[in-house]
C-alpha cells in the first residue's frame, strides 16, 4: 500500500528544525502541486533554498530527509535568493494564512470512495465544510489573493510544472508519493484551521506540537482524521464487489463508509453493509488499516461473512453495481497502493490456495509443472489477452521438448519458476511496458477512431495527441491495463469497452514497448478526465481509408559511450554499426497532427484493414 515505504521509516513527530537548502518543499493550490520536474526519472520537489525560510512549515521526515510546506507568498525576485540564507534564523510556523476554507471529508457516506484498480481515491470526501471566521476576517480573507496563486504563477513562468495531486498515486519514488499525500492532508488542515471555529479569531501554530491555537479564546484545533471502513463481504469463494454511482471512478470497489457518531467499528460494518446491499453479516474480523491523506481518512479493512440470505438489495443512490464475484473470476488488481485492491487480491489468492482470509499468504507463487497429459489444459488456460500470433505459437509448441519424466534439479526448478508464466519477447511486468486502446466509436456517418489530447498540466508529453492507455502495473495483464486506463481517462465503464482485436506492438521513443488493442466504445457520451485529458476528437474511418499520410524517415544510430570497450569487439572503433530506418507518418486532421507512435499505430491499423478489404472483396 502507499504507506509501505520500507526499508525507509516515516517519522511524524512535530520537531521543527531549520531547513537546509536541499530539503524538499511541497507547494499546493487546492488539488494541484508544484513540481520541479524529475531527477533521474524520479519525481522532484522544489528545494527549501528557493523560498524565504519564514514561509516554510516543518511537516515530518522520512529517514533523515525533512519535508516542508510552503505557507507564504514568494517575492517577485524569486530565484535570486541571497547565498547567505543558510545563516538565517530558524523559522517558526507560518502565520500568514489567508485561506478560510478548504474541501475536507464530508460526513455524507456517499462521499467515500476508497477504491480498487485505477485508484481514484482522492475523490473521497471532497465536499467539505467551510471553516469560517467572523465577518471582518472573512471579508479580509476574500479580498486578499491566495498566497499559492502568486507563487504558482511565478514559478510556472520560471519553468516549474503544475500537476494534479493524483500524480502521487502513479509515480516514483514511492516514499515521496506517500510524503505528498500526507503533506496534502496537513496543507488542507492548515487552511481549514486558519481561523478559530469558536470565536473567529486567526489562529497560530503551537511551538511544541502540531496544533493550531486561538490566542483569543484558547481553542485548540488538531489535525482532522476521519475513520472509515472498507468491507469485504464474503460467501464461501465469492466476494461482494461494487461500483459507485455518479462517480468519475468506474473501477471495482468494496463496500465502504464512514464511522458515525456513537458507533464502534463492528456496528459501522453492519450498518454500511445492510444500507448498501441489504445483507446481514457475521464473523467480523479486522485485516489491515491505511492512512489516506487525500481525504483525511484512516481506513480500516474488514472481512466478514454473509449471514443468511445472499440476495442483494442495492442502494442505487450510492451504487451502480453490486454483485457476487467468484475468486477465480477476479482479475489482477494493483496492490501496491490501496487497501481495497490489496483486500480484493488477498481474498482471491487465499481462496484459490484453499485458505481463509484470516490466513496471511507467504508471498510464494510456485509454478506447477504438469506432465504432457496436462498440455491441453495448459493451452486452454492460456492468458486471454496474449497477442494472437504469440498465443498460437506458444500453444502449438506447448508439448515440444517435454519428456515423460521432468527434470527436478533445483536450478532447473528455479528457471521454470522464473520463466513459467513469462511471455517470450516482452515482460509485461516491466515498468516501461504500456498498453493502449484504439477506440472505435459509431456515429451517424459510420465508424470513427477516437483520439485524446493529453492535458497540458501533465509532466510528460503535455498537449500530445494519443490513444487512451498507460503503463502496465505490477500483476496486471496487457488487456486489463488498457481497459483500466481507458476507463480512467474517458470516464467510461468496463462494460462499454469491447476489445475486438490484438494489434501489433510498437516501440516508443524511449525503447518502451506499447501494446495496442482495437476496441468498440459503446454508448460513449463525450466524457473525459480533465486531470489527464484536455479534449477528445474523432476522425472518420473512411477518411483514413481515403487519405494517405505524409511520410518521412528517421534513422536510429548506435553511439557508443566515451568509455565503450572497443578492444572487446571485432574491428574496434571501426566496427560497422548498422543504422535502422524508422518510418514516420503525419496525418493532418481537423483535431491536430497525428504522428509518432500514435500516427504509426493508426497507419498500421489502416493498412491491415485495407489488405483485409482487398482479400474479402470479390
Amino acid at each position: 500500500m502507499i504507506q509501505d515505504i520500507a526499508p525507509k521509516t516515516f517519522y511524524n513527530e512535530y520537531t521543527p528544525e531549520t531547513p537546509s537548502r536541499e530539503d524538499p518543499v511541497f507547494v499546493f493550490r487546492d488539488r494541484e502541486v508544484l513540481l520541479a520536474g524529475r531527477e533521474n526519472g524520479a519525481l522532484c520537489c522544489p528545494k527549501a533554498g528557493d523560498f524565504p525560510r519564514e514561509d516554510l512549515q516543518y511537516l515530518f521526515r522520512i529517514d533523515e530527509r525533512k519535508y516542508y510546506l510552503f505557507r507564504g507568498d514568494i517575492p517577485e525576485n524569486y530565484g535570486q535568493a541571497d547565498q547567505d540564507q543558510d545563516q538565517a534564523n530558524e523559522s517558526g510556523p507560518g502565520q500568514d494564512q489567508d485561506q478560510v476554507s478548504e474541501s475536507g471529508p464530508g460526513q455524507d457516506q456517499d462521499q467515500l470512495n476508497e477504491s480498487g484498480p485505477g485508484q481514484d481515491q482522492d475523490q473521497v470526501s471532497e465536499s467539505g465544510t467551510s471553516q469560517g471566521g467572523g465577518p471582518a476576517d472573512q471579508q479580509a480573507a476574500d479580498q486578499e489573493p491566495a498566497a499559492e496563486d502568486g507563487i504558482f504563477s511565478r514559478l510556472e513562468a520560471a519553468g516549474f510544472e503544475i500537476c494534479p495531486t493524483r500524480i502521487f498515486r502513479r509515480t516514483d519514488p514511492k516514499d515521496l508519493c506517500f510524503a505528498g499525500m500526507t503533506a496534502w492532508h496537513l496543507y488542507a488542515w492548515y487552511r481549514e484551521s486558519a481561523f478559530c471555529g469558536r470565536c473567529g479569531h486567526r489562529t497560530v501554530h503551537a511551538e511544541s506540537e502540531r496544533v493550531m491555537r486561538c490566542p483569543a479564546c484558547g481553542h485548540s484545533i488538531y489535525p482532522k482524521i476521519a475513520p472509515a471502513v472498507i468491507v469485504g463481504v464474503t460467501d464461501g469463494d465469492r466476494i461482494m464487489m461494487t461500483r459507485y454511482a455518479g462517480r468519475s471512478y468506474k473501477g471495482h470497489a468494496l463496500i465502504a463508509g464512514f464511522c458515525e457518531i456513537g458507533e464502534n467499528m463492528e456496528e459501522t460494518v453492519r450498518r454500511e453493509v445492510i444500507e448498501e446491499v441489504g445483507l446481514k453479516v457475521k464473523n467480523i474480523s479486522y485485516y489491515k488499516s491505511q492512512p489516506w491523506g487525500f481525504a483525511f481518512n484512516l481506513l480500516m479493512g474488514i472481512y466478514c461473512e454473509v449471514d443468511g440470505d445472499t440476495t442483494v438489495t442495492m442502494d442505487d443512490k450510492e451504487l451502480a453495481v453490486a454483485k457476487w464475484v467468484h475468486a477465480g473470476d477476479i482479475g489482477q488488481e494493483e496492490r501496491n497502493l490501496s487497501l481495497t485492491a490489496e483486500m480484493i487480491m488477498h481474498f482471491k489468492e487465499s481462496r484459490l490456495a484453499g485458505r481463509g482470509t484470516e490466513d496471511e499468504a507467504d508471498g510464494s507463487n510456485p509454478v506447477q509443472n504438469p506432465g504432457p497429459a496436462k498440455a491441453a489444459d495448459m493451452a486452454a488456460d492460456m492468458p486471454q489477452d496474449m497477442p494472437v500470433n504469440m498465443a498460437a505459437g506458444r500453444t502449438a509448441d506447448i508439448t515440444a521438448g517435454m519428456p515423460r519424466t521432468l527434470t527436478t534439479d533445483p536450478v532447473i526448478e528455479r528457471i521454470r519458476k522464473v520463466w513459467g508464466d513469462r511471455i517470450p519477447g516482452v515482460d509485461v511486468r516491466k515498468r516501461e511496458t504500456s498498453a493502449v486502446i484504439l477506440p472505435l466509436v459509431h456515429k451517424k456517418d459510420g465508424w470513427h477512431i477516437l483520439f485524446e489530447k493529453r492535458a497540458s498540466s501533465l509532466v510528460t508529453q503535455p498537449g500530445e495527441i494519443c490513444f487512451p492507455g498507460g503503463r502496465v502495473e505490477e500483476g496486471e495483464t496487457l488487456r486489463q491495463a488498457a481497459v483500466r486506463e481507458t476507463m480512467e481517462e474517458l470516464l467510461v465503464r468496463e462494460d462499454q469497452i469491447e476489445i475486438i482485436a490484438d494489434l501489433d506492438p510498437a516501440m516508443g521513443p524511449s525503447g518502451a514497448s506499447i501494446w495496442p488493442f482495437a476496441a468498440i466504445l459503446h454508448d460513449y457520451e463525450g466524457t473525459w478526465s480533465a486531470d489527464e485529458v484536455d479534449q477528445v476528437f474523432t476522425v472518420a474511418l473512411n477518411w483514413f481509408l481515403d487519405h494517405e499520410p505524409e511520410k518521412n524517415w528517421t534513422e536510429l544510430v548506435t553511439v557508443p559511450g566515451e568509455d565503450f570497450p572497443y578492444e572487446l569487439i571485432p574491428g574496434g572503433k571501426n566496427y560497422p554499426w548498422r543504422r535502422k530506418k524508422n518510418l514516420m507518418v503525419f496525418y493532418h486532421t481537423k483535431g491536430g497532427i497525428l504522428w509518432g507512435v500514435t500516427g504509426r499505430m493508426t497507419y498500421e491499423f489502416i493498412q491491415l484493414l485495407k489488405e483485409g478489404q482487398e482479400k474479402t472483396e470479390p
